[in-house]
């Protein structure tokens, strides 16, 4: 699904992505030059999706949870770009270039992460988000020493795929059903929902096989049931089909076309 689609569904994602562009207004290029031209395509802004999705669910559209869905996004693109350093022992780092490109503006991303948090007053939530990006980079090593070497056996790359594919995600859901008030199994449902989703967004990592893919969307399917039910909730269904649709050989009965869902436009403004 394209990002006109989403911006559709959630109109307050538009400032999210203004916020990138304007963080990532560098002369050497634009945001979509960094990280291609579908860079705000679903497979790559499913964590604000995920925030502002909760949010609405519970009814707590505020400022702050706007805020938590730049910063989180803020912090998964950093960890795209950081991504497509050049492995030294690959000898793909040129003579003189001791600092790659894509580091600094993953950098850049990372600070603005937490300059974020500030403006949105949501200090609260550094160290859960903090955490994640420790268990995101203990996951990438995993794969960087083991998992792409050829050494890892099957705990290392489940490893991998849980650190790296869902532990910003889970945070998110986490953070966002604690700021609408969910109750103790409401936020286990969202945990759950929100492995799914990482896994299932996290496809390029995780080379899941067809049936770890369908686990993953029961779990999520299964998990979202047991919320509240209505436009944001069909929303939800509607990202999971979408993230894991490249390994369904046939719709599930659960499925959910973007004609069937209608969130209500959030009226309050951006504030910044």
């Amino acid at each position: 699904m394209s990002w006109k689609k989403w911006e559709h569904l959630l109109p307050e994602l538009s400032n999210v992505r203004a916020q990138l562009e304007a963080t990532l207004r560098l002369k050497s290029g634009s945001y979509t030059s960094i990280m291609g031209a579908n860079a705000f395509d679903e497979d790559k802004m499913y964590p604000a999706i995920v925030v502002l999705l909760i949010a609405r669910m519970f009814g707590h559209t505020t400022r702050s949870m706007r805020y938590l869905a730049s910063v989180v996004q803020c912090i998964h693109v950093a960890t795209e770009i950081h991504r497509t350093i050049p492995d030294e022992r690959a000898g793909t780092i040129r003579d003189g270039q001791t600092i790659p490109f894509a580091a600094l503006v993953g950098d850049l991303l990372y600070a603005r992460f937490f300059a974020l948090l500030c403006e949105g007053e949501i200090l609260s939530c550094l160290y859960p988000l903090s955490q994640s990006i420790c268990a995101m980079h203990e996951g990438a090593m995993i794969r960087k020493e083991l998992v792409e070497t050829g050494y890892a056996q099957e705990n290392h790359t489940e490893a991998m795929r849980t650190l790296e594919g869902t532990s910003l995600v889970v945070t998110a859901c986490r953070l966002a059903g604690q700021a609408g008030n969910a109750s103790f199994e409401e936020s286990q449902a969202l945990e759950q929902f929100g492995r799914a989703v990482g896994m299932l967004g996290a496809q390029r990592l995780t080379s899941l096989s067809t049936s770890q893919a369908a686990h993953w969307l029961a779990q999520g399917l299964d998990a979202i049931e047991q919320l509240p039910q209505g436009a944001a909730n069909d929303a939800c269904r509607l990202l999971l089909n979408n993230l894991g649709a490249r390994w369904r050989s046939e719709t599930p009965r659960s499925a959910v076309v973007v004609a069937d869902v209608a969130c209500v436009p959030c009226t309050s403004k951006w504030v910044v």
